[in-house]
């Protein structure tokens, strides 16, 4: 008999329908995350495996923000480790006001506040605590942490077009690249990874302009002063004992740099990390 290999989906409240999985080994085990569902006011959850095809649901790594930046939405988490610290990198958006109407289309509303930022904690479990400030204070999604092989930490993450085209009803976004000084840290010099082109908007309706977009850059940054030099991967050694989930937000000073990029200028975006 043809032997055959079951890889089931995950259910449950905490694991349907829901997208952007990511997973981390650390010691023994496999721990994955994926977007959260923030209408119940919970959060990212967090599920464990031995195998990577037995998952079980292991509760709420992080929480969505009581106030503050990363109110709702909490979409595409990605964790690296470093010096006994797990960094949650993960978009979100404020607290609605009343009556105010998210419009994603053209960033408006409660829209123009979606950041990506840093949680932080000591297991991978959990409970991850926000960081007080958003790591980019510009509209910006999808943060991915990549290690080149000399060691540089580079932040992918996606922000808005000057020209704002659609497909299909979307925003178009382009793809900037900046290195990471620190774990929660930014150098403050993002370049174009990628943009929309005019074949990615050849579906937008007969109203809307047909220009192609460029993708944006210079941005104004800001640096921290956390200590982490660097990301690993693969944790070497157990962590310490989790946070308490109800610590309050980490306070980072910032000072303001200019960022510049060797491509044209479209939207602008400041990195607070």
């Amino acid at each position: 008999m043809r032997p055959t290999f079951r890889n089931p989906v995950i259910t449950g409240a905490a694991g349907e329908d829901h997208g952007d999985p990511f997973i981390i080994k650390y010691l023994d085990a496999f721990y994955l995350y994926h977007t959260g569902d923030t209408a119940g006011r919970r959060g990212v959850s967090v599920h464990r495996s031995a195998d990577l095809v037995h998952w079980e649901f292991a509760g709420y790594a992080l929480e969505a923000a009581e106030s503050g930046w990363a109110w709702s939405d909490l979409w595409a988490p990605e964790v690296v480790y470093e010096r006994g610290v797990f960094y949650m990198y993960i978009s979100a958006t404020r607290r609605r006001t009343h009556g105010e109407a998210v419009k994603w289309q053209r960033g408006e509303g409660a829209e123009a506040g979606r950041r990506v930022g840093v949680a932080r904690a000591t297991h991978p479990l959990g409970p991850f605590v926000w960081d007080e400030h958003p790591l980019l204070d510009c509209w910006s999604i999808d943060a991915h942490p990549f290690r080149d092989d000399d060691g540089t930490m580079w932040l992918f993450y996606n922000v808005r077009t000057e020209d704002d085209p659609t497909w299909d009803g979307l925003a178009g976004t382009g793809t900037v690249v900046e290195r990471l000084v620190d774990a929660d840290r930014v150098a403050g010099r993002p370049r174009i990874a990628s943009r929309c082109t005019a074949a990615a908007t050849s579906r937008r309706t007969s109203t809307q302009s047909a220009a192609p977009a460029r993708a944006a850059s210079p941005v104004r940054g800001r640096s921290g002063t956390t200590t982490p030099s660097s990301v690993d991967a693969e944790p070497s050694a157990a962590p310490a004992t989790t946070a308490s989930s109800s610590a309050p937000m980490r306070r980072r000073r910032t000072s303001s740099i200019t960022a510049t990029s060797a491509t044209p200028p479209a939207a602008r975006c400041s990195s607070t990390g």
